[in-house]
């Protein structure tokens, strides 16, 4: 069994594992608890007009022009309505990357890892080859890129979402040098974007080349709110067409309270505040975890509310985790992921403030 096979059926196995589990003894859980904007999603009305018609997410221009304002703003780079298409969370985006890439008759990706599994199921599904153009992930120093030197496809992940690390500047301005000279497309899953622990919004993949470059992005994990979906692809205008088509056909209409969720997730990004409370929320319960002696040691993070650290001996085995493996991570034994914004972590907090 590949590397591959072996982390999808890792996946699926821990997924039948958590289902029934007490969610506040995984200290990895994709789940977030925190208090913030529960008051604005809630009493949210469509009226009844709306509720008795189809609804397209796609075909809102008020949510997309928010998108537009909203790289505006963090990048100062412009995407007209045609270069962004609205969708049901990242794993509906990933889906129609892979019809996209079928259709295009691709056989062959290569990659950074890691990549989220699910890109890894899809390749398997669509008989797609995923290539590692590295053995080592990018936070690590001695990482090398084995660029092909010819049009190509590569996928990779920005931030490194487990460990909540950033893709460096310094690996764009050689990402862009390569698509310039053989013209190659980048597709870049940014889901975990815009979480970045400086309050910065700026994100180094703008940088690439429109044109050869689609980007991924998921609002609701910058704000941790996951009950309704939404996510978006940046994409060049000539693949607009084929991409909204595409996910016409997978999701078809949207409900109305994901538009409407949506949009205020936008209007939220976009406030003067954005999501800077989160993120000092999230940096507070990292430092009183490394204060406590609750986790031994970790890769350094800067963005994102997942960490990857050794947890003291103490703590060690007494929570569910994903270790390295679950991330085609080999070189840090005993490192596990820890959701900062878990159940657990804020079982653990409040047990730890009676200390």
């Amino acid at each position: 069994m590949s590397d591959l096979d072996l982390l999808i059926k890792k996946h699926r196995t821990l997924d039948f594992l958590v289902e029934k589990a007490d969610r506040t003894q995984f200290l990895s859980d994709w789940n977030c608890t925190h208090p913030y904007y529960k008051k604005e999603f809630v009493n949210k009305n469509p009226g009844s007009d709306k509720i008795q018609k189809y609804n397209y997410i796609r075909a809102e221009d008020n949510l997309t022009q928010l998108i537009s304002d909203f790289h505006q703003k963090s990048e100062n780079t412009f995407y007209n309505l045609e270069e962004i298409v609205t969708g049901h969370g990242s794993t509906t985006i990933i889906s129609a990357l892979f019809i996209w890439l079928s259709l295009n008759k691709v056989r062959e990706v290569y990659y950074i890892p890691p990549v989220y599994y699910t890109f890894t199921y899809f390749s398997k599904l669509y008989g797609i080859s995923l290539r590692p153009i590295t053995k080592s992930h990018l936070f690590e120093k001695d990482y090398s890129l084995n660029l092909p030197e010819k049009k190509a496809i590569l996928l990779m992940t920005d931030p490194i979402w487990y460990a909540g690390i950033s893709v460096p500047a310094s690996v764009y301005k050689s990402l862009k040098k390569w698509q310039k000279a053989t013209g190659s497309m980048i597709i870049i899953d940014g889901s975990f974007q815009y979480f970045k622990w400086d309050d910065s919004k700026y994100e180094y993949s703008s940088q690439l080349e429109k044109l050869q470059t689609l980007r991924l992005v998921c609002p609701t994990k910058s704000i941790a709110t996951h009950g309704f979906r939404f996510s978006y692809l940046l994409v060049p205008p000539d693949k607009y067409d084929l991409f909204d088509y595409i996910l016409d056909n997978i999701s078809g209409s949207s409900t109305i309270q994901d538009i409407l969720c949506a949009e205020k997730c936008m209007g939220i990004l976009l406030s003067a505040k954005s999501n800077s409370k989160l993120i000092a929320y999230a940096k507070g319960h990292f430092q009183k975890l490394l204060k406590k002696n609750v986790i031994e040691k970790t890769v350094k993070p800067d963005c994102g509310y997942f960490v990857f650290g050794k947890l003291n001996g103490n703590y060690a085995g007494r929570f569910r985790v994903m270790n390295g493996q679950y991330f085609e991570q080999k070189n840090y034994p005993g490192y596990v992921r820890i959701n900062l914004l878990s159940s657990c972590v804020q079982k653990l907090s409040r047990s730890l403030n009676t200390d």
